[in-house]
């Protein structure tokens, strides 16, 4: 089970009656069904009878929300969080918590594990247990968002601040947001109540550790490496950090592209990086595909799996230029076809987006919705380079801490009361708040400025320009 259910979730069992008959045509005697065979049963008994399917589905829903069996409600359609494994970085297998569809034959074993299902026998003039019929869990199951199961949102694996300040921190299921908290085994402190900025500022370098050994650089014109520009490309990889962490609770939020000019640079690690920070495992990847048909499918697959990272690979310039990327970005909530099906449920975007590849360009109206972060091994084989310190370890050894380490420098800028050092970004309201001004707040560069960083030199803006 994945937890236990929201009081006042759970619908009452409706009283029923003895109307009907059973299947040979005779009517069975009125009374109470035989008791479970084990006198150690607590589970509720549902009475087979034909004719009644309203009060028997009833009784089936309350037995599937009272027995805890961690059943959910996503797009009226019953889920469940359950480990997959998906492509890392390098081909390497990962694991991620994803939101499953259950279909009808795991769903008869889930109402066979919640209540007793008895049948009156003509030869032996009794009722008797008898396993629960198909057509009235796919009758259950239909009832889609009718059902007494709470609604899941998303599940995270650290703790959260909310919009509105409050936090989630307690694992389990949140009634008010629908996230379910699986802290994957690691065991979280208590938040900091009211931190200072001094406090921040110890959180910042506890961080820093994690980035020390990357070789930021910034970008200058024609996307060529400019080590002027480097404190911009660190505070982007800080804002990561950040966005990782409080992905759930920002609404729409950058991506972050991360560029190099030749492979081995570190791009891919310092993806996995965020995605470890923020649930304990390495991310999945996808690639854009042949066509942006191809592209849309990837990103809406993992989507209505509920995956909270999507990390885009081997990226070309011209394959970013995406219709569904764009609304990832910029819409609270998406359409996506589900494969072999006409449904389109809405699904949330409230998933953390990287891009990386060598010499990336960002161009047209995708720039103000990617944060740039450029790097540069400067080696003639940056493949064989080794961290000294390698930053997984490190959060393998603390994830806790470091975790601790970003929502304080939240919590500080948030409970400080100062005036935000900056106009809000546009459609990211949120994430500017809680990730960006956090940042400026203590001195650091400002991870935006990397969009105008981009346009200098771009050929597609000559090429608007010139048209």
């Amino acid at each position: 089970a994945l937890g236990d259910r929201a009081v006042g979730l759970i619908k009452p069992f409706c009283k029923h009656s003895t109307r009907g008959v059973d299947g040979d045509g005779a009517a069975p005697p009125a009374g109470p069904a035989a008791p479970p065979p084990d006198k150690n049963d607590d589970r509720p008994v549902i009475e087979i009878r034909a004719g009644e399917a309203p009060r028997i589905v009833t009784e089936l829903d309350a037995a599937m929300c009272e027995s805890d069996l961690g059943l959910y409600l996503r797009g009226g359609e019953v889920v469940r969080l359950q480990d997959k494994k998906f492509r890392g970085f390098e081909e390497k297998e990962v694991l991620s918590l994803a939101i499953v569809e259950q279909d009808s034959d795991v769903l008869f074993v889930d109402a066979e594990a919640a209540a007793v299902f008895t049948r009156y026998d003509m030869k032996q003039k009794k009722m008797v247990a008898c396993d629960p019929p198909k057509i009235y869990i796919s009758a259950w199951k239909a009832m889609g968002s009718r059902l007494a199961l709470p609604i899941l949102s998303a599940a995270i694996s650290c703790p959260l601040i909310l919009r509105s300040g409050n936090i989630i921190e307690t694992p389990g299921y949140h009634a008010p947001t629908g996230f379910y908290f699986n802290p994957l085994g690691t065991v979280f402190p208590k938040i900091p109540q009211d931190p200072g900025r001094e406090d921040a500022r110890v959180a910042l370098a506890l961080l820093d550790k994690l980035l020390a050994e990357f070789p930021f650089v910034g970008i200058g014109p024609g996307n060529t490496m400019d080590e002027r520009n480097q404190s911009v490309a660190r505070s982007v990889a800080l804002a990561g950090l950040l966005t990782a962490v409080q992905r759930r609770a920002l609404g729409p939020a950058p991506m972050f592209a991360i560029s190099a000019p030749t492979f081995g640079s570190g791009k891919s690690f310092l993806v996995d990086l965020f995605c470890f920070l923020a649930t304990g495992r390495r991310a999945p990847v996808i690639t854009p595909g042949q066509d942006e048909a191809e592209f849309e499918k990837r990103i809406a697959a993992l989507l209505l799996e509920g995956i909270g990272f999507v990390a885009i690979d081997n990226v070309e310039a011209s394959q970013l230029n995406c219709q569904a990327l764009k609304a990832l970005l910029s819409q609270e909530v998406m359409k996506c076809r589900v494969l072999s099906e006409s449904r389109m449920p809405d699904c949330s975007t409230d998933v953390f987006v990287s891009a990386t590849g060598n010499n990336l360009e960002i161009a047209l109206d995708l720039r103000r919705r990617v944060l740039f972060c450029g790097m540069n091994a400067d080696l003639e084989n940056p493949i064989e380079r080794e961290f000294e310190q390698n930053p997984i370890d490190l959060l393998i050894e603390d994830r806790a801490g470091y975790v601790i380490a970003a929502l304080t420098i939240i919590q500080a800028y948030l409970r400080s009361g100062d005036a935000p050092p900056c106009k809000p970004l546009n459609n990211f309201e949120t994430w500017s708040r809680m990730v960006r001004e956090p940042l400026l707040w203590l001195g650091l560069a400002d991870p935006v400025a990397s969009q105008d960083l981009t346009k200098m030199d771009d050929p597609r803006s000559e090429e608007r320009r010139v048209g």
